[in-house]
């Protein structure tokens, strides 16, 4: 079986969160779920020849969604210096969670290759297994960085 992956950069988008000071930004990203998101937007689509799956293409969409402080341009130097270093660390933290879909991606492209003739069932069956497989990997990492905290993901009140 063939199989391609297109797997782009990841697309940025944003979400706005609010805080006259630190303190306030601080308080109002603790009401967040999430800080900063990675989301593959993964699909997949397949040919069949005689019952054998002979091309596989995964599709992703991949985007980071990270935050902006509407009160920036107001906050002192010191704020500023705080926000940008948790900011970047941040980022850096989701860009890690694309590098660790591109890798699982990489991986289970190879296993399939080497698999041979697979029908459709069993061409699910995998793929099903990919993103359960592909999400624990992701989850381990958040598990060990303390989802980037342990990477500097810290907002440190001035």
């Amino acid at each position: 079986m063939k199989v391609t992956l297109k797997i782009p950069k990841p697309a940025s988008n944003k979400w706005t969160v609010k805080g006259k000071t630190i303190e306030d930004l601080f308080k109002n990203l603790k009401k967040h779920k999430w800080w900063g998101r990675y989301r593959s937007h993964s699909e997949c689509s397949y040919k069949k020849k005689d019952g054998v799956v002979s091309d596989f293409i995964l599709k992703a969409k991949p985007e980071i969604i990270m935050p902006v402080w509407a009160n920036y341009s107001k906050a002192s130097k010191e704020e500023k210096k705080s926000w940008d270093d948790m900011w970047k660390a941040l980022k850096k933290h989701e860009e890690n969670h694309h590098v660790i879909f591109k890798k699982e991606a990489e991986a289970w492209k190879k296993a399939m290759e080497k698999a041979g003739d697979l029908d459709e069932a069993k061409v699910i069956k995998a793929w099903n297994k990919f993103g359960k497989e592909a999400q624990g990997k992701q989850d381990a990492y958040d598990k060990k960085s303390d989802h980037g905290i342990k990477e500097g993901v810290i907002l440190n009140q001035v």
